[in-house]
């Protein structure tokens, strides 16, 4: 690995090298969830959504989810980016990320309830589960 992806903040909680792994993916990455910096930002957000007051937590949908700097209001979509981010890690980095997104995942799922209206999206195949848990507007 590259001696200058050393040089950048540690990401949340995750060791020196996953976080360097990171920033190696984030730079090198065409995705648009993989963005230099973007892990870290979902990160901090998923935690900030898990942090709210009250037993039960519902998700919110994007106002506009097109616009880059709304999509990651509906909490669904930026455990997406954090799925593409793992997904781009190799084998060990992806693990530890994986290991903490069992870990806050734990906690989402027990925070929010399934919606059994959300088992299928458009094309008619299940989205992932985060997608499957009830909204404010429901």
């Amino acid at each position: 690995m590259p001696e200058w992806v050393y040089e950048f903040p540690p990401v949340d909680r995750l060791s020196p090298a996953t976080s360097a792994a990171i920033h190696l993916v984030e730079h090198r990455s065409r995705d648009w969830h993989v963005r230099p910096g973007n892990a870290a930002v979902l990160l901090r957000t998923y935690r900030d959504f898990l942090r709210r007051p009250g037993r039960q937590l519902r998700l919110f949908t994007s106002p506009c989810p097109a616009c880059p700097s709304c999509m990651y209001l509906d909490i669904a979509i930026v455990r997406d980016g954090l799925e593409a981010v793992a997904h781009a890690l190799p084998l060990g980095p992806g693990s530890e990320l994986r290991r903490l997104l069992g870990e806050l995942d734990d906690e989402f799922r027990r925070r929010t309830q399934p919606d059994p209206r959300r088992w299928r999206d458009r094309s008619g195949r299940p989205p992932p589960w985060w997608h499957r848990r009830r909204y404010e507007d429901d």
